[in-house]
């Protein structure tokens, strides 16, 4: 979905609709590129949909809200890029098991983020952010045909 499409509601249902649709055969590469929110007071971050009055949390999507989605999608592997002020927070409290060789077998559940718990650069007017271009230039030059994350 894009600019206007981008509701609390729909990306809501979208999420959720992947745990319906997807299969597990499937891999998935969800790709949220927005505004972030910090809320102090509950250490929870936030995705700002288009329609979000400021400062009103009724109206943003929670990191557990989309943390829990994706747990329940049944893909053999689901990468989530987010790139977002405070984005870092979807893994705040998140851990890493052990590499194996053979990844590709299990299931598995990957994130790259565009900074921690900071503000981010959404790069000039008009142009993708300097982590979009990151992200884009490595997959355009990519000449494996499997590559670990």
């Amino acid at each position: 979905m894009l600019d206007g499409q981008a509701t609390r509601r729909n990306i809501y249902n979208t999420l959720r609709g992947y745990a319906e649709k997807v299969g597990p055969k499937d891999n998935l590469m969800i790709y949220f590129s927005g505004h972030g929110y910090f809320d102090k007071i509950v250490n929870e971050g936030y995705w700002v949909p288009v329609d979000a009055e400021k400062k009103s949390i009724g109206d943003l999507v929670s990191n557990s809200d989309v943390l829990k989605i994706i747990k329940s999608i049944n893909s053999q592997h689901t990468l989530l890029i987010a790139d977002a002020c405070f984005s870092g927070s979807l893994f705040m409290e998140s851990s890493r098991g052990d590499f194996t060789e053979n990844v590709e077998k299990f299931k598995s559940r990957w994130g790259f983020t565009s900074g921690r718990l900071e503000e981010v650069s959404d790069g000039e007017a008009g142009t993708n952010s300097p982590f979009a271009q990151s992200i884009l230039e490595f997959f355009r030059n990519n000449t494996k045909a499997k590559f670990a994350i």
